[in-house]
């Protein structure tokens, strides 16, 4: 299975547009967002957008967060996770949060867990540790880096590509 890995939207939907497109591209069926997706608007764009099953969490950015719960249940297959999830991914157990060390400490509760998702810092990058595969997509807002990125995360292979885009 190819999982889309995202985060730090900041309401740059355009890129997200974008994004989302090469992700089906890549044969990406199901999308994780590790949070900062900002405005409740960018959370429709994701909800219409995207048909597959969607895992998000909060980031640092989110404001309105009783809205964003409720815009998430507009969409059957959006699950929020809130600041943090753990779920099953073919066969492989996720980890998200937005902030690595959340995800990390997500990931000491559940032995199963082989892969972490988180976000903040708008660096792709992907590290071991522990066992633990970490992912970090980049950014999709292009803040920092310029260059606008996600992963693909193949849950067979347990290995990581990122895509600019």
């Amino acid at each position: 299975m190819k999982v889309a890995v995202i985060s730090d939207i900041h309401n740059e939907e355009e890129k997200l547009q974008a994004a989302l497109k090469a992700a089906e591209k890549a044969g990406c069926t199901v999308l994780c967002c590790a949070g900062d997706i900002d405005e409740v608007s960018t959370l429709h764009l994701l909800g219409r957008r995207w048909s597959g099953p969607l895992h998000l969490v909060f980031g640092n950015n989110e404001e309105e967060l009783a809205e964003h719960r409720s815009v998430a249940k507009l969409y059957p297959q959006i699950c929020h996770h809130e600041f943090c999830g753990i779920f099953s991914l073919g066969n492989r157990r996720v980890a998200m949060a937005h902030y690595q060390m959340r995800a990390e400490r997500a990931a000491e509760l559940d032995p199963e867990v082989t892969v972490l998702f988180y976000g903040h810092t708008h660096r792709a990058d992907q590290s071991r540790k522990d066992g633990l595969l970490l992912v970090n997509p980049g950014e999709i807002c292009g803040f920092y880096y310029k260059h606008p990125s996600f992963a693909v995360y193949d849950t067979e292979a347990h290995a990581v590509e990122f895509i600019r885009i």
